[in-house]
């Protein structure tokens, strides 16, 4: 199942559309992953199609995306649960992100942690960038397995 679509419009007019698709054949189960499309024509063709961006067989959804207007870069976040913790049932999830320029034909080469939270889930993540390429990223800390109420975090990355 497609779910969790996030569509940016670049400023050449091109779309850039992400979203995550739930699966069942991983391991445990329990697997989505983030794909990746552009279009120069307002969405009739997708280029090559769509292509995985996510790593295998690692529960990565509930997309996000940014898009900074000065280097023409457009970014992509999820939710990465690669530290699933089964025993329990916590995500222990974490966001990642990549980014695209050339109208998604160059990725960049590896995933960035925005956060790395241990053994807490991120939840209610949300992305922008500032004029200078700065990106801002602001998540709460989900601690629904425990009686701990959530925290915000607000964090100043990369240009």
């Amino acid at each position: 199942m497609q779910s969790d679509p996030q569509v940016v419009v670049d400023k050449h007019g091109g779309l850039y559309l992400i979203f995550h698709e739930y699966s069942t054949n991983c391991p445990g189960g329990y697997c989505a992953s983030v794909y990746f499309g552009y279009s120069s024509d307002g969405g009739n063709s997708w280029g090559s199609g769509f292509r995985k961006i996510s790593p295998e067989d690692i529960r990565s959804h509930l997309c996000k995306s940014a898009y900074d207007h000065g280097n023409d870069r457009f970014w992509a976040f999820w939710k990465d649960e690669r530290d699933f913790n089964f025993s329990t049932g916590n995500p222990e999830a974490d966001i990642v992100g990549r980014y695209f320029e050339n109208r998604g034909s160059v990725a960049s080469d590896t995933l960035e942690f925005i956060s790395d939270m241990g053994d807490m889930e991120v939840a209610f993540h949300n992305f922008t960038t500032g004029s200078d390429g700065t990106v801002y990223a602001v998540w709460y800390s989900d601690y629904s397995q425990t009686a701990q109420p959530r925290k915000m975090y607000f964090h100043a990355g990369r240009q």
